[in-house]
């Protein structure tokens, strides 16, 4: 079942802040796992690594709701992420990926 749209807004605006506040992406092609959040660079900034061979847009949502409610076990993150990339729309999808590239 998706997310209410207020929900989906919700959490798409605080990824929007989550971005402005400083979030380092790096690429690395890594055999387990599709991202992970390595830790903080010395800005503060939190530093994501993805891999390249996934579904990047997933990833990254993926590795903010680990952000965002780290107390949050990983099948409850797996869940929370597919209901939101099941209500994000076509056009919310790029306008999340027009703000990740201008961080890049």
């Amino acid at each position: 079942m998706p997310l209410s749209r207020s929900e989906t807004q919700l959490y798409t605006r605080s990824f929007y802040r989550f971005l402005e506040r400083g979030c380092t992406f790096e690429f690395k092609r890594m055999k387990a796992v599709a991202g992970e959040i390595e830790g903080w660079d010395r800005n503060g900034r939190v530093i994501i690594t993805l891999n390249p061979k996934c579904d990047v847009v997933s990833t990254m949502m993926h590795e903010f709701l680990h952000y965002r409610h780290p107390s949050f076990c990983e099948s409850k993150i797996r869940k929370l992420e597919l209901k939101l990339m099941n209500s994000l729309s076509d056009r919310q999808i790029k306008n999340i990926l027009k703000r990740v590239a201008n961080y890049l």
